[in-house]
């Protein structure tokens, strides 16, 4: 498994914009990911001093997320930026990936 982590936080609490935000995210986009490759996809509200926000995705192998890079994120990326620009609304994006090694269940 390969998983590939969005993290965006919000320089200001704008609710009307966090919703927008959010509305769009669980609309469409992540679906848009899943559609692309994904296998499952987590939504998280982080415990944090500003509103932070990740999306967990889930891919059966580092290739199907390669693919996914090349062929769907550059359009996907583009699309988000277009809709609510980071700059001009005071959002931090960064992103993360990496293969899972083990994983665990509680007994």
């Amino acid at each position: 498994m390969y998983h590939y982590t969005v993290r965006c936080e919000f320089n200001l609490a704008n609710e009307k914009l966090i919703g927008r935000w959010v509305d769009w995210l669980v609309g469409s986009h992540i679906q848009d990911v899943l559609d692309g490759g994904a296998s499952r996809a987590v939504f998280l509200k982080m415990n944090s001093e500003v509103p932070t926000f990740e999306i967990r995705y889930e891919f059966e192998s580092q290739d199907s997320f390669e693919n996914y890079e090349v062929h769907h994120a550059p359009r996907l990326r583009q699309h988000g930026i277009e809709k609510f620009p980071p700059d001009d609304l005071g959002m931090k994006y960064s992103r993360t990936e990496g293969q899972v090694l083990n994983s665990f269940l509680a007994s």
